[in-house]
């Protein structure tokens, strides 16, 4: 077993993570209720989203390694912290709005990446 998770699965799951946490930026922009009625919809998205992600560490954590799931999440959350400084740096400021729109299709994308990893890492 390698402490290095497959680049694939590592690149797929950092683009899950990063999109996802702009998705949730956006939904904590979009506060009333009335003026944004997409608001349930992208809170459900959200919500599945997470679900889907925690359940995705664990089972790698529990099938492959939980040494690699550190590896997964402790990547992602580094690209996102110097993405956040670039953003700051740059004067970024309506990208929770283009990214957590880009989001609904990066996600379910970027979701099914990962799973293509599994069937390497089971060595089936």
């Amino acid at each position: 077993m390698y402490a290095i998770p497959p680049l694939t699965l590592l690149a797929s799951y950092t683009v899950y993570s990063f999109f996802l946490a702009y998705q949730k930026a956006y939904l904590r922009t979009l506060r009333d209720p009335e003026t944004s009625p997409s608001r349930g919809g992208l809170f459900v998205f959200v919500m599945m989203a997470t679900l889907y992600g925690l359940g995705f560490l664990v089972y790698w954590g529990v099938n492959v390694s939980w040494l690699q799931v550190l590896v997964l999440f402790g990547g992602a959350v580094l690209v996102q912290l110097a993405w956040a400084q670039l953003e700051k740096s740059l004067g970024l400021s309506d990208t929770p709005r283009l990214f957590g729109r880009l989001g609904f299709v990066a996600i379910p994308f970027s979701g099914y990446l990962m799973w293509q990893a599994v069937p390497a890492a089971l060595g089936s």
